[in-house]
């Protein structure tokens, strides 16, 4: 079935991927252009535009460049990648921008170059006096096709079982009152997903809502509804869609805590072929005793399976302690987990006391962990492609501590998608296993040498498991890395990688030394 995932037709393949990227890259070239405009007119750094060029160039040396357990084939990969970031935290239009190009060029094989893209871009656009908005977002990544299958923590190994995805978007939304009784949010929301060489994760979303919300924030009772439609359709699956009204009654005694009831009527599809009736209900609690500690529950009933969302956060000076648990639906797409956090994410969290602005803040995070020489992805390797409806749970537990000269962070994850219905005819995981199982567990240590030299090491641990014995794979790594800043926007980065892959029918060891060279401009 793989195989003929593959097979679909390379001109509605390159279509849908030139589509996704070509906004992106309209999105990109506008916010340079404005960033380039501004600073023209004043200086980019007063009007709140940061753009920052850069080049680097990584050479890596495999001695397994197509993941074999014999015959394993060393070779030299040469990357060369142009990026850019991109960021405004003033004016109209708010958001970051980071996107880098990845020429790779293989030495001493057979293996052909290839380009690779890695995009991630939100912005936040006031079209109309705080009345009227518009979200976007994309992003180009790399994907695990199957979670069975082989992985692997590095994109320009020959690894057949990972693709490029790419995702897009766009959502209008309008503010205001409503004959002075309470606050409005009508909102729409499209987005698509395409994926370079498999139809499994092609994906495309629509939902409109209306949300009303009393005006009496500041009292003790208060009151919301909602109406909502949304329909999902993976291109290899069936069309489902869901409806649903609710009303909500909000208690916030103080000012640190409060809570809501919640109760509604639904429509859906996801367990059956014709649309089903059903009554909703639910409750939600938070509790925010400082601004550096919050905690919140979200638990609501559903036909198909009941839905929660629990969190706990502490930030303290120099470090952050998060715990979450949720469980959500899934309508097919890129099964991520939703919950694994990045080395970006836990320290987006924690320098939130340094800089409030998020802006601002993606600019100071992306640099601490380049001087550090920590990837800003890291970890963020869990997940596969699928077209079925499921219910996805995620629990992880989080904690970064930054010191004087030492940071570390760690981070363990659970995640589980289950099935709502079987289709055997679409191929993917989740129609030969009910249930889908992915663990993560890493941790990563850096210290500082000197003002300029860095050291850092880091031990994942993936494992992935299905219904039957021969469902599931184990990925081992081990990378330990020096980096330098050369000058005031020169660095270099060694290091050297181990890893071990264990399944039932494929087994690898791999070994890299890599050197990047990042320079901005």
């Amino acid at each position: 079935m793989l195989k003929r995932m593959k097979n679909k037709r390379p001109e509605q393949r390159r279509h849908g991927q030139c589509l996704l990227l070509g906004l992106a890259a309209a999105v990109s070239s506008a916010l340079s252009s404005t960033a380039w405009a501004q600073a023209e007119g004043g200086g980019g750094a007063r009007t709140g535009w940061y753009l920052v060029p850069r080049l680097s160039v990584t050479e890596t040396y495999t001695d397994n460049l197509k993941l074999s357990s014999s015959g394993q084939d060393a070779a030299l990969i040469t990357n060369i990648s142009p990026g850019i970031s991109i960021s405004s935290n003033s004016g109209r239009l708010r958001g970051s921008l980071d996107y880098a190009l990845n020429g790779l060029i293989y030495s001493k094989t057979q293996q052909a170059g290839q380009v690779q893209n890695a995009l991630s871009a939100r912005a936040t656009l006031d079209a109309w006096e705080n009345r009227l908005f518009l979200d976007a977002q994309a992003s180009v990544s790399r994907q695990t096709i199957s979670a069975f299958g082989q992985s692997s923590n590095d994109s320009s190994l020959a690894n057949g079982n990972s693709t490029e995805v790419a995702s897009l978007s766009m959502s209008p939304y309008l503010r205001g009152q409503l004959a002075g009784l309470a606050r409005y949010e009508l909102r729409g929301t499209v987005s698509e997903t395409r994926t370079k060489d498999s139809l499994l994760g092609d994906a495309s979303n629509r939902s409109g809502s209306l949300q009303l919300v009393g005006l009496r924030g500041g009292s003790l009772l208060n009151w919301s509804a909602s109406l909502s439609k949304q329909s999902s359709h993976a291109k290899t699956g069936r069309e489902t869609g869901n409806s649903s009204g609710t009303a909500s009654l909000l208690i916030r005694p103080d000012f640190e805590w409060g809570a809501g009831l919640v109760v509604g009527r639904e429509r859906n599809d996801y367990t059956t072929l014709s649309q089903q009736t059903s009554t909703t209900y639910g409750l939600n609690a938070n509790w925010t005793p400082t601004p550096r500690t919050k905690f919140a529950l979200d638990w609501t009933h559903h036909n198909y399976g009941n839905a929660h969302s629990l969190s706990f956060e502490h930030r303290m000076a120099r470090s952050v302690w998060r715990y979450s648990d949720s469980q959500s639906l899934n309508t097919g797409g890129a099964q991520n987990s939703a919950g694994l956090q990045t080395n970006y994410e836990l320290f987006f969290i924690q320098f939130a006391t340094i800089e409030p602005d998020p802006v601002l803040r993606d600019v100071l995070v992306r640099a601490f962990l380049r001087n550090l020489g920590l990837s800003p992805n890291a970890w963020a390797n869990s997940g596969f492609l699928s077209a079925s409806n499921s219910l996805s749970r995620n629990r992880q537990f989080s904690f970064s501590l930054q010191g004087l000269r030492t940071t570390m962070t760690l981070m363990a994850n659970r995640s589980q998608n289950s099935r709502l219905a079987i289709d055997p005819l679409l191929g993917d995981d989740l129609s030969k296993a009910g249930r889908v199982q992915q663990r993560v567990y890493a941790i990563n240590v850096a210290h500082q040498l000197t003002p300029t030299d860095t050291v850092n090491i880091a031990l994942t641990q993936q494992r992935s498991s299905g219904d039957l014995a021969n469902q599931g794979n184990d990925l081992k790594s081990l990378t330990a890395n020096w980096s330098a800043r050369l000058g005031a926007r020169t660095s270099l980065q060694l290091g050297l990688r181990h890893n071990r892959f264990n399944a039932q029918l494929l087994s690898y060891r791999e070994n890299a030394a890599i050197a990047t060279l990042v320079q901005q401009f």
